[in-house]
């Protein structure tokens, strides 16, 4: 009698690889063990792939919907892989939400949609929930904010949940092995109508009592500008962000904003974190004041003596412990564009640093200087940690680079200069280590690698080290693979070029005028 193989049942977790095979899978990414051992092509598969262990193959009688399910860490250059199995065993009629909203904290779960849903919608709104909510936030506790503000609102608001679908699909797309023609078709239908729907929205917001709509306004213009970043389309992006900042402002000026802390709150993080990263590939940053870093950093951070830092600052949910580091670069960049009226710019420089220098020896980033949220574990709390070192030691390198280009610029005598750099605490070639050191400290594949972009891309145009910049080019290109945004893709493309460029030219640091003849058409957020 010959001898009956017994195979293990699929279940929601591990690769596709070994579901297929009915081998139990440890569920490592972006490879497990078995796929490893075994030399197999390891496709990576999701809750959305997966048939749940027991149920009878009779069931699935429902027609699969449209849109393909995704891969969370889907292979690289890996012609011969196949793809995970259709979205089966959808048993009856509002199956599709209770797949979406069974595994939101019953703090903010919804009842259901107030408005009809399709089929494609609802698979695309629960891909944000289970997958890209995730990835499009950088320090997260037991609430993410993502789900928190956005989840309830979308179930009221055909415009916020066809921005979300929009964003959805064009993320889905970068992980599509057929190029994600029909994603990318998809997001653009939805980009086209929420921008519509936007348009008939404005003329209603300066009636009364009209808080949901202002809220909606808001956050469905934060998901467009997410939809750039994705696409990388720096152009319509700075739109978004300034029409976002102008919002902003005016909700603040009449009142319109008291009823809505939470959704102002998380507006405000938006465009901090985006404008002070945009300077580092900007051209012409604008220079900060002092009133304005207190403004964008929040009083209790940049108080006038350290001894008043006594209340303990929330965690970022984009800039984790690093927002004053953020903001703070953004103010050494301004220092290319300060503008002396046709005297000496050397004074001013001098001061702006000394500031600079005063607001970085506080060290406002550490961990006990924050509420730590509930949820957020101890590995968390270290990899921010981490995060916002590797950003201590990007301000200095920034510092030293923005130094040595204005004395190139300037003309003056180098000395002078000399002296300016030495009032730097950190060497150049100290600071790019350190940022290297902690990169390191991240691992892959976790919330808080995406991050680490801007990081990356400091060390890389300043480095002259051949280790460090393959180090950082190999990090981006997982990082690009892990999070599937059109602007790591170009951004690492970039760096490749100047990397090239730095192997034939010793000693070449040219990479702004690099990106300005493209028009500094670079997104890193």
């Amino acid at each position: 009698m010959s001898r009956r193989i017994r195979l293990s049942a699929w279940t929601r977790t591990g690769c596709y690889t070994c579901k297929r095979r009915h081998k139990k899978c440890d569920g490592q990414k972006p490879r497990c063990l078995a796929c490893t051992r075994l030399n197999l092509d390891c496709v990576q598969s999701d809750v959305f792939c997966a048939v749940p262990a027991g149920r009878a193959p009779s069931r699935r009688k429902r027609a699969i919907p449209q849109a393909a399910p995704f891969k969370s860490s889907p292979p690289v250059d890996r012609p011969g892989s196949r793809g995970p199995t259709p979205l089966h065993d959808q048993a009856g009629e509002g199956e599709e939400e209770r797949l979406t909203l069974s595994r939101l904290p019953s703090t903010y779960r919804p009842k259901g949609f107030h408005f009809d849903i399709s089929q494609p919608e609802c698979w695309l709104f629960q891909y944000y929930v289970e997958r890209l909510s995730g990835l499009l936030v950088n320090a997260i506790g037991h609430e993410n904010p993502l789900q928190s503000l956005i989840v309830p609102r979308v179930l009221s608001s055909p415009l916020l949940l066809r921005t979300v679908c929009a964003v959805s699909a064009l993320h889905r797309s970068s992980y599509a092995q057929d190029g994600g023609t029909m994603f990318q078709t998809e997001a653009t239908g939805y980009y086209v109508r929420a921008l519509s729907d936007l348009r008939e929205h404005v003329p209603l917001l300066h009636g009364k009592d009209n808080s949901g709509l202002l809220q909606t306004v808001l956050l469905s213009s934060i998901f467009l500008c997410k939809y750039e970043i994705i696409k990388d389309g720096v152009t319509n992006w700075r739109r978004h962000l300034k029409g976002i900042e102008s919002f902003c402002q005016l909700l603040g000026g009449d009142g319109s904003a008291a009823p809505m802390p939470d959704v102002m709150e998380f507006a405000q993080s938006f465009i901090t974190y985006h404008k002070g990263i945009a300077s580092l590939t900007e051209q012409g940053a604008s220079v900060m004041h002092p009133d304005e870093t207190a403004r964008d950093a929040s009083h209790d951070a940049f108080v006038d003596t350290p001894s008043q830092n006594s209340v303990l600052q929330p965690v970022d949910p984009y800039m984790g412990f690093s927002k004053c580091l953020i903001v703070l670069l953004r103010r050494v960049m301004g220092l290319l564009n300060l503008n002396s009226d046709g005297g000496e710019i050397l004074p001013l420089v001098a001061l702006e640093l000394q500031h600079i220098l005063v607001l970085l020896s506080r060290r406002n980033w550490t961990a006990e200087h924050f509420l730590i949220p509930k949820g957020m574990t101890q590995e968390t709390i270290a990899r921010l940690v981490h995060v916002s070192r590797a950003y201590e030691n990007a301000v200095h390198a920034c510092l030293h680079s923005v130094i040595e280009e204005l004395s190139a610029r300037e003309g003056a005598e180098q000395e002078v200069w000399e002296g300016l750099r030495a009032m730097l605490p950190v060497g150049k070639e100290a600071a790019l280590t350190g940022c290297i050191d902690d990169i390191r400290l991240v691992p892959c594949d976790s919330p808080e690698e995406a991050g680490l972009l801007p990081v990356l891309f400091i060390v890389a145009c300043e480095t002259d080290s051949p280790e460090q910049m393959m180090t950082v080019l190999q990090r981006v290109t997982v990082l690009e693979a892990h999070v599937g945004l059109g602007n790591i893709r170009y951004a690492a493309a970039l760096l490749r070029e100047v990397w090239s460029r730095r192997m034939q030219l010793q000693q070449w640091h040219g990479w702004r005028g690099l990106l300005a003849t493209t028009n500094w058409d670079l997104i890193i957020t």
